[in-house]
């Protein structure tokens, strides 16, 4: 049996600055065990309270996990009760999830469902069943399930296909829709190797995600690296993302070349160029360095376009850039 405990009082992000959480106490406790070689088990509880103890959320959650050979069964379920910051009132909730897995020499198979009613997520975040990490209203009212395929039974090639659709009940907030597919393949020929892939999606009532009503989305891309040697080598990265948000249809496309050098130096050239009822041009050199040990520079002169991001569930619009940036980054 494996155990872990957690004390503390949490931190957020207000105004560019690092606030304590209104609700400021964490107390949790996660416990696991192996009774059996082929089954795991596990159980989790966390308490949130502000120091008073006055507004509190208590969340609880059991899961096991069953591998036979190539298969794999996940299941976990999940309920809260308490204060909900979103509805700002007590009320109970709910989350369950459930993926089935099949994993062979050149294939793999995963299906996943899940369900969350009124659950949330302040602190236990539910996995994201989208490819670009959506909630479509910060899990208080979604169901939805995916399905991935994966390819490999050619050397030095590879596929991978992917499906899911999720949706709102209605019952909290406007009804939202969310269907995503897409495809990937990837290989090498020679010193040359290559990515190539395609997605779409269509979401409508992604006003609390996105701040739209609707967005149709058709995005292929391609990346090609040619290795001259263990030292030398030139990406070309091309994409053209077709977007229609509400009433406005337009087109972004990018274009990226590096050079890389002894693995420690990467020179890229970079222009993107939007048309439709959106129109603009951008252009930026970047220098990435290597600088030794844990750390990376990263140099940047020109313009980048602004866009609306997600990334685990967390969306945020990054504006558009013009001038020089230093970025260092320490990797450990």
């Amino acid at each position: 049996i494996k155990g872990e405990f957690l004390v503390g009082k949490p931190r957020v992000f207000e105004e560019h600055r690092l606030r304590e959480d209104s609700l400021s106490l964490l107390q949790a406790i996660d416990l696991a065990a192996s009774p059996l070689s082929f089954l795991k088990v596990g159980g989790s509880f966390l308490r949130a309270s502000d120091s008073l103890r006055y507004l509190r959320s208590d969340f609880l959650a059991g899961r096991t996990e069953l591998s036979v050979g190539p298969l794999n069964l996940y299941f976990e379920y999940a309920k809260r009760w308490g204060y909900n910051r979103m509805l700002k009132k007590k009320k109970n909730g709910a989350a369950d999830y459930l993926s089935l897995s099949y994993s062979g020499a050149g294939l793999g198979l995963t299906f996943e469902f899940r369900d969350y009613w009124l659950f949330g997520k302040e602190y236990g975040i539910p996995p994201s069943l989208s490819k670009n990490g959506f909630y479509l209203n910060s899990a208080m009212d979604e169901r939805g399930f995916s399905l991935k395929l994966d390819l490999g039974l050619i050397e030095g090639f590879d596929i991978n296909l992917h499906g899911s659709h999720l949706f709102s009940t209605e019952h909290f907030g406007p009804k939202s829709d969310l269907k995503e597919l897409g495809g990937k393949a990837d290989g090498y020929v020679g010193p040359l190797e290559y990515t190539l892939s395609l997605s779409y999606m269509n979401f409508e009532g992604a006003k609390d995600a996105l701040g739209l009503d609707r967005r149709r989305e058709i995005d292929p891309e391609a990346t090609l690296i040619l290795r001259l040697s263990d030292l030398y080598s030139i990406s070309l990265y091309g994409r053209n993302r077709m977007r229609k948000d509400d009433d406005k249809k337009y087109s972004d496309i990018d274009a990226y070349l590096t050079f890389s050098l002894f693995s420690i130096i990467d020179l890229t050239l970079a222009g993107s160029k939007r048309t439709g009822d959106l129109e603009g041009k951008w252009g930026r050199i970047e220098l990435f360095l290597h600088a030794g040990g844990m750390l990376d520079m990263i140099l940047t002169y020109g313009s980048e376009r602004g866009d609306f991001v997600c990334s685990g569930g967390i969306c945020r619009y990054e504006p558009e850039f013009k001038g020089f940036k230093v970025k260092a980054a320490i990797n450990f």
